[in-house]
């Protein structure tokens, strides 16, 4: 299964794409992905333009047909419905939450990451690119029986470290 979804990644010159199988490289991304999380979920202004985009009913999903949503959120069927019927909690509890779905289900159970990378982060062709192979990825990836989710935390702290000026600590730890 991996060498078919290698090989969709070796057509694409703009975009390279890693599949994280070794232990001590995994345990790095996942390391970098909780820490990415965190820094997020620590930025005030950061987690607010993100809590934006949420949809939490019916009637926000069909006004503004983007964003997450509770049926996105890699929940059990059973918390899924709890999730729509209980009121939302506070987004500390969401955030803590999320936090720990990202650390102990998506992190913990993944057999495999995936990294997509480009040689100039902020290239549109190429981000485009990457972002059709992470399409083909997905459906192949469906048809071969697999689940998989985009982590865009380390990314999105990438480009939050370059907007505030800050060092790109996070760049640095996926390269």
């Amino acid at each position: 299964m991996l060498a078919k979804l290698a090989a969709l990644g070796s057509g694409e010159p703009e975009v390279k794409l890693f599949l994280l199988t070794e232990a001590t490289v995994r345990s790095e991304f996942t390391a970098t992905t909780i820490v990415a999380t965190e820094a997020i979920i620590a930025d005030p202004a950061m987690i607010r333009d993100s809590d934006a985009w949420f949809r939490g009913s019916d009637a926000e999903i069909a006004a503004h047909r983007d964003g997450p949503t509770i049926a996105a959120a890699g929940l059990s069927p059973f918390v899924t419905l709890m999730a729509r019927i209980l009121p939302v909690p506070s987004p500390a509890r969401a955030h803590r939450i999320w936090l720990s779905q990202t650390r102990d289900v998506q992190l913990a159970t993944a057999a495999v990451f995936g990294l997509l990378a480009v040689g100039n982060l902020y290239d549109q062709e190429r981000a485009v690119r990457a972002g059709m192979l992470w399409q083909r990825l997905h459906l192949a990836a469906t048809n071969l029986g697999l689940a998989a989710q985009p982590l865009n935390q380390p990314p999105e702290r990438v480009d939050r470290e370059r907007q505030l000026g800050l060092p790109a600590s996070t760049q640095k730890r996926l390269q």
